[in-house]
């Protein structure tokens, strides 16, 4: 961790209050001049931070910026090492070079990506200011025929995380899931999830799983793309009025991961304790839906949802299918 960094992080364990800048200079032995530059480059980095006399330093409780050390301080388990980086081509590649090169678990986190991916090798839209891009590198102790288990708990983990949000904000709204990674809010698509894995072929376990979320925090203030603009939203308008909501937002979201993934050693997933949510939230049940697989597309009946995490749909000829790859399309 750098000096910068260390600062940063005792600014946002004490957001709202002043920290001593000659004591911070004392304990990691710097100038106050080297203190008084790093609160420079900070305020270049759009943090807001105020300067008192005999008191110190403090970022004010209305800051807006993602950063490693704003999502560790709501952390359940603040052991859980968070790597960011303000901007990165890709937070799930960045996860699977730490993978190949023996990193173990950890939390990759960008507040834009240049070349954001979706399912089907689709892009996602990833501008700055607007959203959490984040990936978790995994070594779950699982078969590769259950990774879907891992999308599937992120997906509930989100809920729950996006519901607490709006509840402490006043509102009512409750998030649902289409099958099988996007998660909607008032009808319209405000996060994706991309879990892709390496296989042990001896074994047929997962050397490592990637869990990528994408979620749109603030609706951009020029409105989103043409492209996705009749489908995409936000959970708050560009200019809403909140306290530090990206930071408590990612955090709320790992440590709602972290309490299914962890419920079972070896973090088997046990989907006891959340397919009956993931089940109640469901936008596709009951619902004719167009199965796309393999570039072809059938329209369908989605009938439940499996023990396995799979959408089991009857086709327009009656045959039944339980799906565990593909995606399905629904009018919203």
């Amino acid at each position: 961790m750098t000096i910068k960094e260390a600062f940063l992080e005792q600014l946002e364990l004490h957001r709202g209050k002043y920290i001593s800048g000659q004591k911070f200079a004392e304990e990691h032995h710097i100038t106050r001049a080297a203190v008084w530059k790093i609160v420079r480059e900070l305020e270049a980095d759009g943090y807001s931070i105020k300067a008192q006399r005999n008191a110190g330093y403090c970022i004010d409780d209305d800051c807006e910026i993602l950063s490693a050390s704003g999502i560790v301080k709501y952390l359940s388990d603040p052991t859980i090492e968070v790597y960011f980086r303000e901007c990165s081509e890709s937070t799930n590649l960045l996860a699977r070079q730490s993978a190949v090169a023996g990193v173990g678990d950890r939390i990759y986190v960008s507040a834009q990506q240049t070349a954001g991916r979706g399912r089907l090798g689709r892009s996602f839209y990833s501008p700055a200011g607007c959203g959490i891009y984040m990936s978790l590198l995994l070594h779950p102790n699982m078969l590769a025929v259950d990774a879907q288990r891992i999308t599937t708990a992120a997906a509930v983990a989100v809920c729950r995380a996006v519901d607490s949000l709006l509840h402490e904000v006043g509102r009512s709204e409750r998030c649902q899931i289409k099958w099988v990674n996007d998660i909607y809010l008032n009808g319209k698509k405000i996060c994706g999830i991309l879990t892709e894995a390496e296989l042990h072929m001896e074994t047929g376990k997962m050397n490592y799983a990637v869990l990528g979320i994408g979620i749109n925090v603030r609706r951009p203030k020029n409105g989103f793309p043409a492209e996705i603009a009749d489908r995409a939203g936000a959970i708050f308008d560009a200019d809403s009025d909140t306290v530090d909501v990206f930071n408590r937002l990612a955090g709320s979201i790992v440590n709602e991961f972290f309490r299914i993934y962890r419920k079972d050693a070896p973090q088997v997933l046990n989907p006891v304790y959340f397919l009956r949510e993931y089940k109640d939230r469901s936008l596709v049940i009951g619902r004719e839906v167009e199965v796309i697989q393999n570039d072809e597309t059938r329209p369908a009946r989605a009938i439940a949802i499996d023990d396995d995490c799979r959408l089991v749909v009857r086709y327009n000829d009656g045959v039944c299918a339980a799906l565990s790859s593909g995606e399905v399309s629904i009018k919203v």
